[in-house]
């Protein structure tokens, strides 16, 4: 039976359904030795041979949901060409895994990876709406009129980004710690937030991804989750009311796999 290639790939473990287009458009990725004309081909995942930069790809029968406390100073990618340290090199899980989402290299906190790449492309897709939670360390004391202008929502150049909430947790008198509640995963969207307000972030944490908190691990650590974890995590992403996504045309071309 005949499967859309994104699809295919996904269910490999190799990345995202969203992700696969791009893979396609930069020619890494062929069916029987050609690249793709069309991004929606479909394949036959008993006779096709499928690979990426060269590479057969096969269907992973075993799924692997591995939830990390990144450490800052890390990246989300598989390879850097900077050498820094990323954080497939930290898991070992004897498959091969992708993150779900990014976080910036000096970000920490809650980082899901996986090789199930239709959960991955229900947690990401911006109709979805999961909810991400960080806590952010801002250089000076923010006012309440700031605190109002992020609720109205702040226009970035890919789009309006209005937090479902947000909320002063500390304020020292030199920095403040801000508690921001979004739905949807622009690039580098609570940087720019602030930026676009006049503050510095000194420190981004995210301390829950849909639903799953790090509490209990170490920072650098990891643990696989439960068959229940894993439900409840289907579950979520299931229970949420799909929004219409109004594209902007002139960044479409630009959106990136979900980094945050």
């Amino acid at each position: 039976m005949k499967i859309r290639i994104n699809k295919f790939i996904a269910g490999a473990g190799i990345t995202s359904r969203r992700k696969v287009d791009d893979l396609i458009r930069e020619g890494r990725i062929k069916v029987n030795g050609k690249v793709p004309m069309d991004l929606g081909v479909m394949i036959d995942p008993d006779n096709d041979i499928v690979t990426l930069d060269n590479e057969v790809i096969s269907l992973e029968k075993e799924k692997v949901y591995i939830l990390m406390n990144k450490p800052p100073k890390t990246i989300c990618s598989s390879l850097d060409d900077r050498g820094r340290k990323t954080v497939l090199d930290m898991v070992k899980t004897g498959v091969r895994v992708f993150t779900v989402g990014r976080l910036d290299y000096d970000a920490e906190g809650v980082l899901l990876l996986t090789n199930d790449g239709e959960l991955a492309n229900m947690l990401t897709h911006p109709r979805y709406g999961v909810e991400r939670i960080y806590d952010v360390k801002i250089k000076g004391v923010i006012t309440p009129l700031k605190l109002q202008e992020i609720k109205k929502g702040i226009h970035l150049r890919d789009g309006l980004v209005k937090p479902k909430s947000v909320r002063v947790l500390k304020s020292t008198g030199i920095n403040s710690w801000v508690e921001l509640v979004l739905s949807e995963g622009k690039h580098h969207e609570v940087k720019r937030i602030f930026d676009a307000i006049g503050y510095d972030v000194l420190r981004l944490k995210r301390v829950e991804f849909a639903g799953l908190r790090v509490d209990d691990i170490p920072v650098g650590g990891y643990r696989e989750l439960s068959p229940k974890e894993v439900r409840r995590l289907y579950a979520y992403v299931k229970s949420r009311p799909v929004r219409k996504i109004e594209t902007n045309p002139t960044t479409r071309s630009r959106r990136k796999q979900n980094p945050e």
